[in-house]
């Protein structure tokens, strides 16, 4: 029979609707084969993967952990193993005389000279402006659902009575309310501002002695007349040479305490701990 008995197709119909079909299919599937294509074609080929946020949280520690014992290294003391080369030292004592000088203070000193005043700006203070309407987001407990609990009481007979009560369980909700809030200004406070000559004792010179030697002294200082000395200081150096690495030799030199630095003899070899800031002490093993 060229019929179909369920439908009432005949077989041309039917080849016809199948071949139909078929060809419909291969358009979708070459159609969705080019719309692939085209996504591929978008995409950057270089386009970087992310990484993984756990990645990149240890990598940020990790060059952060690098960082803070690079400085901890540089910043240690080192110890070195040296020849000492030489042993100097320098001795000051400032020369001081009076000087006048012109200033400004919010008050005037005793013994100064007040030359004129002004009124300028000392300080700003906060001044409620105006109120505005801020929406703030709150949270707040409130009553869930409740909760049978039960408990018993001793009732002294040796027999126990059960009891229920209600218990709320609570949770946090989210709410927001509009809430005024002041806004200041800053607002300049005038003061009355001291503008004055007053005479102070001032360095002027420095005396100093040095020497390539253990046999430090104090300079003379030849003062003039209204003069006197100051603030007195004293530095002792040594110069010596340590080993590095392939054999080269490297010089620096250190201050140190003078406790110390006499103790010292030229040619010596001597165990040095060195800070970053070029202060040396005798390593004590």
């Amino acid at each position: 029979l060229n019929v179909c008995k369920n439908c009432g197709a005949t077989k041309e119909d039917s080849e016809r609707n199948y071949f139909e079909m078929r060809q419909q299919e291969e358009e979708k599937k070459r159609k969705k084969e080019e719309k692939k294509e085209s996504c591929q074609k978008n995409i950057p080929q270089n386009t970087p993967k992310k990484k993984p946020l756990l990645r990149r949280v240890l990598l940020i520690l990790g060059i952060f952990a690098a960082i803070i014992f690079g400085m901890m290294s540089c910043l240690a003391p080192k110890i070195k193993n040296v020849t000492i080369d030489d042993l100097d030292w320098e001795r000051t004592i400032d020369i001081e005389e009076v000087v006048t000088h012109n200033e400004s203070d919010w008050s005037l000193p005793d013994d100064a000279r007040l030359q004129y005043t002004k009124s300028e700006i000392q300080s700003y203070k906060d001044v409620l402006d105006h109120y505005e309407t801020v929406t703030e987001t709150k949270t707040r407990s409130v009553i869930d659902h409740y909760e049978e609990k039960s408990s018993y009481v001793d009732l002294g007979n040796g027999y126990f009575e059960e009891q229920t009560e209600s218990v709320p369980v609570y949770t946090e909700e989210t709410y927001t309310e509009d809430v005024e809030k002041p806004v200041y200004r800053k607002e300049p406070v005038y003061a009355t501002k001291y503008y004055y000559e007053i005479d102070k004792w001032t360095v002027v010179d420095t005396a100093k002695s040095s020497g390539n030697d253990q046999n430090p002294s104090w300079p003379e200082p030849k003062l003039k007349d209204g003069q006197r000395t100051g603030a007195e200081e004293e530095h002792y150096f040594v110069t010596a040479t340590y080993e590095k690495k392939k054999g080269k030799t490297e010089t620096g030199r250190y201050e140190m305490d003078f406790s110390q630095w006499k103790e010292l003899k030229k040619g010596e070899k001597i165990e040095l701990k060195i800070d970053a800031a070029g202060f040396a002490e005798i390593n004590q093993k």
